[in-house]
């Protein structure tokens, strides 16, 4: 099975270093892609109820970790779960976590059974492990 293009990539991470990690590695996957960065969960919640509607045709990848201040990606996810099927179809999680919490990685394969949370990946990013997961 192809893996799918995508045209946009939401990087949700509270930590600049990652965020700036991430940019590079996407970037240079996928030269066209838009990259959209959010320190802040609901900030992302919020930049997706705003641009994505059931009249958009995004396909989006999301660049989701765990555990961060204000909401964390557990809630993060749960509030996407929430949204129209028509929007939730544009988006694909890939969870990134420096968690080795067993906890935290039993609650997220649960999303996994629910939603679109396509794969659970421990940081640091490599481009190699992109290169295979995602693109």
């Amino acid at each position: 099975m192809p893996k799918k293009k995508f045209t946009t990539c939401i990087i949700i991470d509270d930590d600049p270093i990652n965020i700036f990690l991430h940019k590079v590695i996407i970037r240079r996957l996928q030269n066209e892609i838009e990259i959209v960065a959010f320190s802040d969960a609901s900030k992302g919640l919020e930049y997706i109820k705003g641009n994505y509607s059931e009249d958009t045709l995004n396909n989006t990848l999301i660049l989701l970790d765990l555990n961060m201040p204000v909401m964390n990606g557990k809630q993060f996810i749960k509030e996407i779960m929430k949204l129209d099927e028509t929007i939730k179809k544009q988006l694909e999680i890939l969870i990134v976590s420096s968690s080795i919490d067993e906890f935290d990685m039993e609650s997220c394969h649960l999303y996994r059974s629910c939603f679109s949370v396509s794969k659970i990946i421990q940081k640091p990013l490599t481009l190699k492990m992109v290169k295979e997961i995602i693109f």
